[in-house]
């Protein structure tokens, strides 16, 4: 802006303001250096979402482009990442649900709850199933997830056009088919659906010696690593648009079950995925915070901020921000 007057010279400026023409030059050239640090940390971002993982929050983008930053001779924390984030319109915005899959029926026998206090060190010990809605343009078609507590991992699934127990049964096989470590003990837990309540597939579950373990509430809560996972899914890996038809949202279905198992890391996984930690035993390393542990106090900065704090510690001087000239 004072670049603009012709008729007065930038010293005339600066020492109207308090500034030395070395403060100001220096001002402009780290504000350019944050812009053009801007620019190239969205290329990043973008380069990374679109091998597919096109929803992925701040956290996990910091995590798998630290070393790319590193390499660019970027310095930013997450919070100024995700003030970047939010500055160019890339954070994740979540959906509503709109679609009831729970149905419950009082005749069907009462199992216990066997999930609570369990201590889940391997996998193949405890699974947790659930049912999510996938939209078509004729209206619905419903996900049948079986996830292995311990690895996170999807080990069997079924996209169907009903929510019959037939689905769900599709899913229990390939599950089965696909178990690595048959001699565990293992508990399969479930909401108070019908189609886990069934005796087809109760008695599926009991012909392969596993213990039947149902909510006893029937709030999400008592299920929450399947609500959780079937909310990413649907924010990050792009399952909650809509879909032309069954047979799309099948191919959809599948290819996000594939990049959520082999490419998505996980913060309570240590940032490995799903398919690395299905191998492991022991307790995992979380690398998330929870609810309410941040200080109140920390801020994020946007990039005027960053330009005139550099100038104050560099310069030593007490003077207004660039853009107030």
């Amino acid at each position: 802006m004072i670049a603009s007057y012709t008729m007065t010279t930038v010293s005339f400026w600066c020492g109207l303001f308090g500034y030395t023409r070395q403060s100001y030059y220096k001002s402009l050239h780290r504000h350019e250096l944050l812009i053009l640090r801007e620019e190239v940390v969205i290329k990043l971002v973008e380069e990374y979402r679109s091998k597919g993982l096109k929803r992925t929050g701040t956290r996990k983008l910091y995590h798998k482009l630290k070393a790319d930053f590193v390499l660019a001779g970027i310095n930013i924390g997450r919070d100024t990442l995700h003030q970047i984030l939010l500055g160019n319109g890339l954070t994740i915005k979540i959906k509503r649900r709109a679609s009831k899959t729970t149905i419950t029926h009082a005749w069907y026998r009462k199992w216990p709850d066997r999930r609570q206090g369990l201590k889940v060190l391997a996998s193949e010990l405890l699974w947790c199933a659930d049912i999510t809605y996938i939209r078509i343009v004729d209206g619905f078609v419903y996900l049948s997830l079986i996830t292995d507590e311990y690895s996170k991992k999807i080990v069997g699934w079924c996209c169907h056009e009903s929510l019959h127990t037939e689905g769900c049964l599709q899913a229990l096989e390939m599950a089965l088919a696909a178990r690595k470590y048959p001699d565990r003990k293992l508990i399969h837990h479930s909401d108070r659906g019908c189609q886990y309540c069934s005796e087809a597939y109760t008695d599926r579950l009991l012909a392969e010696f596993i213990d039947v373990s149902v909510t006893q509430s029937g709030s999400p809560y008592d299920n929450p690593m399947a609500e959780s996972m079937n909310g990413q899914l649907k924010v990050e890996l792009g399952l909650d648009g809509t879909f032309g038809h069954t047979a799309a949202a099948q191919l959809g279905c599948g290819e996000a079950i594939r990049l959520y198992n082999d490419e998505r890391s996980h913060g309570s996984l240590d940032y490995l995925t799903p398919s690395e930690a299905y191998a492991m035993t022991g307790e995992q390393v979380k690398r998330w915070r929870k609810a309410g542990s941040v200080d109140k106090t920390t801020r994020s900065r946007t990039a005027l901020d960053a330009v005139n704090l550099l100038q104050v510690e560099t310069n030593n001087v007490n003077c207004q921000p660039v853009d107030d000239f």
